[in-house]
Order: structure tokens, then sequence, then C-alpha cells
């Protein structure tokens, strides 16, 4: 046989299997080493997270934080800076209270696009003067996603109270995306029960629960989950496109 039609042949097989492998389109994954939570005690007006290793570059992080909003007023305003100035986070809600008032919270979001972060700070406008977990954080890292994954379409927050969670996002403008429910509590709740078809994430964080699940078609999703006890909670129902490559 000649030689360069097994060339050409192998050529062939290798193109296709390429784009094969680029039309199944990317799978979102949560990068373990680089998601943590981690909280402050008060009096403080600052509180910062570390995380394993930082996230890589083209990976989605985002950021929910909570705090106690009686010492401070509903107004105070959160930012998140990481420690070596890299990134910008951009508030998508907040600041958000529970019923109550007693607890404010905020979501963020930042694109990994140039260096990576170790840690981040949580600022608020205000000292806290609460006592336990007076401000908490959680940071997410995600890839596969796309590099403008954010889909601001399908953000809600949500207050509420009770040990039956449920959030429902708005409607997603691509069909792929992974679509993210959200609880932070104004008090430890754990044991938690995700809700079917999502997948949690850091179950053991007492005031906090955060669960995912991928989907392929454009329409609302509903977000549920139980706690074992009662309390007041915002809730964030948030979408982010999947890399379609």
């Amino acid at each position: 046989m000649d030689p360069l039609f097994i060339v050409r042949v192998a050529t062939v097989l290798s193109l296709m299997f390429c784009f094969c492998v680029r039309s199944a389109g990317a799978n979102p994954r949560i990068d373990p080493d680089a998601t943590s939570n981690g909280a402050c005690n008060g009096p403080t007006a600052k509180c910062q997270i570390f995380v394993t290793h930082g996230p890589a570059r083209g990976e989605t992080a985002y950021v929910f934080a909570s705090w106690w909003s009686q010492s401070v007023g509903l107004a105070a305003i959160p930012l998140i800076d990481d420690c070596q100035q890299h990134n910008t986070f951009k508030m998508l809600s907040g600041p958000d209270h529970a019923p109550g008032g007693a607890l404010s919270t905020a979501l963020f979001v930042t694109n990994v696009s140039t260096c990576s972060f170790t840690s981040l700070t949580v600022s608020l406008s205000a000292p806290v003067t609460g006592g336990f977990d007076a401000i908490f954080a959680q940071v997410v890292s995600i890839s596969g996603l796309e590099p403008d994954s954010t889909d601001m379409s399908t953000l809600k927050a949500q207050p509420g109270n009770g040990p039956s969670l449920n959030v429902t996002s708005g409607m997603p403008s691509v069909p792929n995306e992974m679509i993210w429910g959200i609880w932070l509590f104004d008090g430890p709740v754990t044991p938690y029960e995700t809700g079917r078809g999502y997948t949690s994430v850091l179950t053991g964080e007492a005031v906090s629960l955060s669960e995912y699940k991928n989907i392929s078609e454009a329409a609302p999703q509903k977000a549920t989950a139980a706690s074992a006890a009662g309390a007041h909670w915002v809730a964030y129902a948030i979408g982010f496109k999947i890399r379609s490559d």
C-alpha cells in the first residue's frame, strides 16, 4: 500500500477525531483546590479567606458573603479583592437582606484572566461589632465555562425563612448552563438535604449551602433543598454558560 495513502488516511481520521471532541462541548468542573470558605468573629471590618492553590487562568470564581447587618446597618457596602490585586470582583447582587434585618449578603464573580490568587478579603464600609462568624465568605472556582460566563438573565435574589429552601432562576439565555442555588443563613442549620438533581459543594458549612446542576435546555430552573432547622436566609439563583468548544 502507498505510504502516502496511509498518511492521508491518518490525517483525515485525526481531523475527524478533533472535530468530534471540540463539538462535544466542555465539561464544567469544580476546582477543589481553589474552592474554600472562611469566617471572622467581630468586631472587624475585614475577613480574609484562603485557597490551597489559586484557580487557573480562564476559570470563573464566584464569592458569596454574609455579615451581621444589625451592627453596621443595612446600607453597609461589601468589597472583594484578591490580595495579589490581579482580579476585579464584580458584585452581581447586594447588599441583600434576610427577613428581620439581622443578616446581609452579597454575590460576586470574576474571570481569572491574568494571574491567580491564593486569598481573598471581604471588606465592609463599617466594622461589624457582632460576635461569632460576624463575616462569612465562600469562594467557588469553576473550569469549563465561557470566558464571560455569567448569565445575568438567570440571576435571582430571594429572602426567606424556615427549613424548606427554594429559589427559581430567571430564563437562561443559552441552553447549556451550570445552574446554582445558594443559601446563606443567620444561624447554623446543618445537616442539609440537597435538592433532587443537584450536587452540593462544601456540605459541612453550618451557615451556607450551595448546589449546582448542568442543564441543556433554556428554561427557568428551581433549586430546592432542606435544612435541619429553621432560620432566616437569603437565596441566590445564578447560571454560568458552559463552554461550547
